[in-house]
């Protein structure tokens, strides 16, 4: 945890460096506040969504000359004399087995959103690295420790998405039930949708369970109140929208609870080791960074 918040805001000026940019006041990032938050404290990218993050660690990875293998899933490291030195993988649109030696094996496959039937998770992140480091004896902790967060469920093309920002609560977005009731005066009147994730999915299960659903078993998102400057900055999901004959700007959607982050995962020390000599682990794979609740803008 010293080490997120200590070397944060340098991390955010190597993105820089990797052409990432962000919305900036002057010469100074302009601050957002996300759901959860108490002040303002989130940078945003020009190009949100992730986007503008990934095309630039894309761009710096190719930059350093470091080999990709596409379609190549790992199903099990190589362990020798209780270190790993190596990965076996399955090349996917041959069926080739590849033997990979290596000194160190890094995994930072995500967490395992598509043990359930709704995620926010890309179809590929299915706990391979809980599985892969489980395999070789490695400890895992904290399991049970899984956020929710906003799922689009309808409509049907969009499901799975998750609406930018926790549904753009802090620009204007609302959330209602199958009765049009503004539901999040009941549990938080003063903050109404700005509260952490866990207390959203609460919220809204609640309702769900209560049978005050909407038509596809949820809760509906509400853009409308957006403006649309700010609308429009999250150019992906925009477009996603527009492909799929959905405008936000005017017509609701329904969601529910998603399975979104893994806070446990595997067990590392400071120096991202697992404790396996030659295995390290980063990213979401990884355990005891956020706690049992990870804030937003934290992963």
């Amino acid at each position: 945890m010293r080490i997120l918040v200590n070397h944060a805001p340098e991390r955010v000026k190597d993105l820089e460096r990797y052409r990432t940019e962000f919305e900036k006041e002057g010469e100074c990032y302009k601050p957002f506040p996300f759901t959860g938050n108490s002040v303002p404290r989130g940078v945003l990218a020009l190009e949100p969504y992730h986007g503008g993050y990934i095309k630039g660690l894309i761009e710096e990875v190719k930059r350093l000359g470091i080999d990709f293998l596409s379609h190549v899933m790992i199903t099990d490291l190589i362990k020798e004399k209780n270190a790993v030195v190596g990965a076996v993988g399955l090349e996917l649109e041959t069926d080739t087995i590849l033997i990979i030696n290596a000194k160190a094996v890094i995994l930072a496959t995500g967490g395992a959103g598509n043990l359930y039937p709704f995620t926010t998770n890309p179809s590929d992140v299915a706990g391979d690295g809980y599985a892969l480091a489980y395999k070789v004896c490695a400890q895992l902790s904290d399991m049970e420790f899984i956020q929710s967060r906003v799922c689009m469920i309808y409509p049907k093309a969009m499901r799975g998405t998750p609406p930018p920002a926790d549904g753009l609560v802090t620009f204007g977005g609302r959330f209602y039930n199958g009765l049009c009731e503004r539901y999040m005066r009941k549990y938080y009147p003063e903050k109404l949708e700005l509260v952490t994730r866990d207390a959203m999915a609460i919220c809204a299960q609640k309702e769900i369970e209560a049978g005050r659903r909407s038509p596809h078993g949820g809760m509906f998102g509400d853009l409308s109140g957006v403006p649309k400057e700010e609308l429009y900055k999250f150019r992906k999901f925009m477009k996603a929208c527009a492909g799929k004959n959905f405008d936000p700007t005017w017509q609701p959607y329904e969601w529910a609870p998603g399975a979104h982050h893994f806070m446990g995962g595997i067990v590392i020390n400071e120096k991202c080791e697992t404790g396996i000599h030659g295995l390290y682990a980063a990213g979401e794979v990884a355990s005891g960074i956020h706690g049992a609740n990870r804030l937003a803008r934290n992963a």
